[in-house]
């Protein structure tokens, strides 16, 4: 009789849940962002990141992605697409939720220029209590000396954190014991304020055997300059592989 009952309520239980199943559809729509942030001194041997940041508006919208919409010639096309929930049984509250998403353009051509127009579809000002259907903006692209990726020797950066109300914390482990453990950390802020770029640069000591490798860990304190007054700042550390580590400092 027991064994009956237990068969009956996962019965039920299944059935439930293949109907809950059934109800919920989902569907693929476009959300607004409310700010991108662009770090300056990327060349065309560069694997060029921004970040584009925005709040879902209900708790039914999931997963928010970045998607290329279009390239042509110097002008690239984004749109933030998120998974949106469709159930008669669910409460799509209005929300908050922010979200942060890095953007992998990769490596662009200088051009005549180097100036490129990035657009990204539904901009809500979120001072202004306005929306606009794109909002443009300019990167800008430098003419690289040489062939290699990256000029100067980046650590091999792993973590960005912050450990004060100014300071941050960068570390990571370098691949060989012929890397110079001093690292000197350059800041170079971008023309709108709320992107600064780091550059930990380090380099082979002269002379230093290569061939055995071994595991050196490291850990740097970057201050963030008084002079980035923005609310919300994208601390951009470029790493040994030509791609970054991206951390919002809040203030």
């Amino acid at each position: 009789m027991l064994n009956c009952y237990r068969l009956l309520v996962l019965s039920l239980l299944l059935l439930s849940f293949q109907s809950y199943s059934q109800e919920v559809r989902r569907s693929t729509v476009a959300v607004p962002f409310t700010n991108v942030f662009i770090p300056y001194g990327f060349d065309n041997n560069d694997i060029v990141e921004i970040v584009v940041s925005g709040i879902l508006p209900t708790l039914c919208h999931q997963n928010p992605r970045v998607e290329i919409k279009e390239r042509s010639g110097d002008t690239i096309k984004l749109v933030v697409y998120a998974e949106k929930l469709n159930s008669s049984d669910m409460l799509c509250f209005n929300s908050m939720t922010p979200y942060y998403l890095p953007v992998e353009l990769g490596p662009l051509d200088y051009g005549s220029d180097g100036k490129y127009k990035i657009f990204i579809e539904k901009f809500f000002d979120i001072e202004n209590r306005r929306s606009l259907d794109q909002r443009g903006y300019y990167l800008q692209i430098t003419k690289s000396k040489g062939r290699l990726q990256n000029e100067n020797l980046y650590a091999n950066v792993e973590y960005v954190y912050q450990v004060g109300p100014r300071t941050i914390e960068i570390s990571g482990v370098h691949p060989s014991t012929c890397i110079d453990p001093d690292i000197e950390l350059i800041g170079v802020p971008n023309t709108l304020g709320n992107v600064i770029s780091v550059l930990p640069i380090t380099r082979k000591i002269p002379g230093k055997d290569c061939s055995r490798q071994e595991l050196v860990p490291f850990k740097i304190q970057y201050e963030v300059p008084k002079k980035l007054t923005k609310s919300e700042i994208l601390i951009h550390v470029r790493k040994i592989d030509g791609t970054s580590v991206n951390f919002i400092y809040r203030q």
